[in-house]
């Protein structure tokens, strides 16, 4: 089985696994494909969109991506920030609100933190690469770590 969420160009998809709960790890992952680009959309709107407490989300989604809820919300804003810096030449600023950072502050640590780099690094980079489909799939092999992955094994 691979539920791929409707989103092109996020890489993610949810395989068979031995999570206990497969059926909340699918609704987790369309739900932050919805909402993601919110400033505003957390742990907890996630915990309530899906109906569940803060801990049980937790523990489903580190059961099945072997990170937290929050991580899993910062990487598909980053994923996405990676795709339109790749894509255009939209203002950075236009960029972080798009992926759903409300603070450059908090987009470029996310980024640095990431990647170790800053996000105009990353959009030069990817505009010098020879090929930037490779150059983005480097990327989102970063972000999406395959060990962090759990079950996919």
């Amino acid at each position: 089985m691979d539920d791929r969420i409707a989103n092109p160009g996020l890489a993610i998809s949810l395989k068979a696994t031995k999570t206990p709960r497969p059926e909340h790890a699918t609704a987790v992952l369309q739900i932050i494909t919805a909402k993601y680009s919110n400033p505003q959309f957390n742990v907890d709107a996630l915990a309530e969109k899906n109906g569940t407490s803060t801990s049980f989300l937790y523990e489903v989604v580190y059961a099945r991506f072997g990170m937290t809820p929050q991580e899993l919300i910062e990487a598909f804003r980053l994923e996405q920030a990676i795709h339109l810096l790749a894509a255009n030449g939209e203002k950075i600023g236009h960029i972080r609100m798009k992926a759903g950072y409300a603070y450059t502050k908090t987009f470029r640590r996310a980024f640095k933190n990431r990647f170790n780099l800053t996000p105009q690094a990353c959009r030069d980079r990817l505009a010098h690469a020879q090929d930037r489909q490779a150059e983005i799939k480097c990327l989102l092999d970063v972000l999406w770590k395959t060990d962090t992955m759990k079950n996919d094994r």
